[in-house]
């Protein structure tokens, strides 16, 4: 039977009481005397590590990561590594990865979210192959805004992140666009290209620099809803345009010199239904450039005029796409031609082996199928994890930030 001091703390009364229990054995008493100090104060770091140590004791290492996370995150100052550091000789680096992970969760439901994105870097650190430190590590970047220059390392992270095939593309963007703006050759492109306009001879642009993990891992996997990025491919992609179509009709190939980049931007105007702004400047460039594909044989089409042209149209769309999808194309081509050829070739042949529900008739119903055939929505470039919440809490604060939602995320 537990007694307590009550002329004292109850709650330091519980856990010196059950320290005495561990040390002579009886470890189950010992466990509920802390478990009735966290009933009185949920966020006792004490009796947290005391749970650690009991679970670690007996050998249930779930729960020993856990009740250590939460000490962690209550008190990250109090000397813990140490004690992770012997965790992970006893479990191995994947139950420390697991650790810094747990932790990492229980800092963002606190409400602190720097220290949740050094905890589950430190976790990917441990485990670089851990699927789920990369699908949080993307996921706590939400509100992320960078105001000074990334350093190598965490942009390194920002960079694999966008590489994961776990990571939430879309989540992080807003801050890899921050990330990129505080880069000074990006930001220089970026002002020149806004404030010349049309003025702006590109031939003096090293636009080598758009051919970076960060830039081209943010175009492929999220789309843009940052106006300065809309602004800025939008202004891109009508000065190489131009370019192309210059060299064109001056009879030499153009070298533009960022093809990585190029073929990104088509994959990214592909997943946003083309929906950047189009001058009529354009329009008559884009038809000197698909009649001058067209009357090529798919050996002579130069990869470069495929990137320009997805960027503003469906490469299924050209009379020579079937011919283009069987050449044997060098990267980043093929991709290129695998997204935006042979991909909706093989979608129109599923799509003629699948039956009807009912009948659709003339008129409104034809009308919105054809519609979302069309443009699809959502369109999904990627199938994104789904999340594993800490707590019940957690869950419903994320799904309705707005809303007060009864109780803690601290507590159990």
């Amino acid at each position: 039977m537990l007694q307590t001091n009550m002329g004292g703390n109850p709650v330091d009364a519980l856990i010196a009481q059950a320290e005495m229990l561990r040390t002579a054995g009886r470890l189950q008493e010992s466990e509920r005397a802390l478990r009735a100090a966290l009933q009185v104060d949920s966020k006792n770091f004490a009796a947290w590590q005391g749970l650690s140590r009991l679970a670690q004791q007996v050998g249930r290492v779930d729960e020993a990561v856990h009740c250590l996370s939460r000490a962690y995150a209550i008190n990250p100052t109090s000397g813990l590594e140490a004690k992770l550091d012997k965790l992970a000789r006893k479990f191995g680096d994947r139950e420390r990865a697991r650790l810094y992970r747990e932790i990492a969760l229980l800092q963002v439901d606190l409400g602190n979210i720097p220290a949740g994105i050094g905890s589950i870097r430190k976790s990917l650190r441990a485990d670089p192959q851990d699927a789920e430190a990369w699908f949080y590590f993307s996921r706590f970047l939400q509100d992320v805004r960078f105001t000074s220059r990334v350093g190598p390392a965490l942009r390194a992270d920002l960079a694999n992140a966008l590489a994961s095939g776990s990571s939430d593309k879309q989540y992080m963007a807003h801050a890899v666009i921050s990330a990129l703006m505080q880069e000074h050759g990006f930001k220089d492109l970026c002002q020149r290209m806004l404030q010349a306009g049309s003025e702006l001879d590109i031939g003096t642009i090293d636009l080598a620099v758009l051919n970076d993990r960060l830039s081209i891992g943010l175009l492929r996997g999220a789309l843009m809803t940052d106006r300065r990025m809309e602004l800025l491919l939008t202004a891109l992609r009508r000065h190489l345009l131009g370019k192309t179509v210059e060299s064109l009709r001056a009879g030499a190939r153009v070298c533009i010199g960022c093809d990585e980049f190029l073929v990104a931007l088509a994959a990214q105007c592909s997943a946003n239904e083309y929906i950047f702004s189009v001058t009529d400047q354009e329009a008559s460039s884009l038809k000197a450039l698909t009649d001058q594909i067209a009357g090529q044989t798919a050996e002579a089409v130069p990869g470069v005029w495929l990137a320009i042209l997805g960027a503003y149209m469906p490469l299924i769309r050209l009379r020579n796409a079937a011919e283009l999808s069987q050449r044997c194309w060098p990267e980043p081509w093929d991709s290129l031609i695998g997204l935006q050829v042979r991909d909706l070739m093989e979608e129109d042949a599923i799509k003629a082996t699948l039956g009807a529900i009912s009948e659709i008739r003339a008129g409104v119903s034809a009308s919105v199928r054809e519609q979302y055939e069309e443009n699809p929505f959502p369109r999904w470039l990627s199938l994104p994890m789904l999340p594993r919440e800490h707590s019940v809490q957690a869950y419903l604060g994320r799904l309705f930030p707005a809303a007060a939602v009864a109780g803690s995320a601290s507590n159990d």
